[in-house]
């Protein structure tokens, strides 16, 4: 049986506001609650920031520099993410 690829993101604090959550501590009470609101934080962050049409149209060089900013070809973010996807 093939083992699920592990995923992991993480969305700054200062993000807060712009994803509608009241206050930051209320963003961060929630990311506390579980893995679902996590998704949800990462998920309203790809949708609000357009990340979500290059990761829809699987061009991951574009999705890791909306995600991740310009300091993502340094760490090869778009390399990791399209060996991931095909994994």
């Amino acid at each position: 049986m093939p083992q699920p690829v592990r995923v992991s993101y993480q969305i700054m604090g200062f993000n807060a506001l712009k994803l509608s959550y009241p206050m930051v501590q209320d963003f961060v009470n929630e990311m506390y609650v579980n893995e679902s609101n996590q998704l949800d934080a990462f998920e309203r962050y790809i949708a609000k920031f357009g990340c979500i049409t290059h990761l829809n149209h699987g061009d991951w060089a574009k999705f890791a520099k909306c995600y991740d900013g310009l300091e993502h070809a340094k760490n090869k973010y778009n390399i990791k993410l399209a060996m991931a996807y095909r994994k």
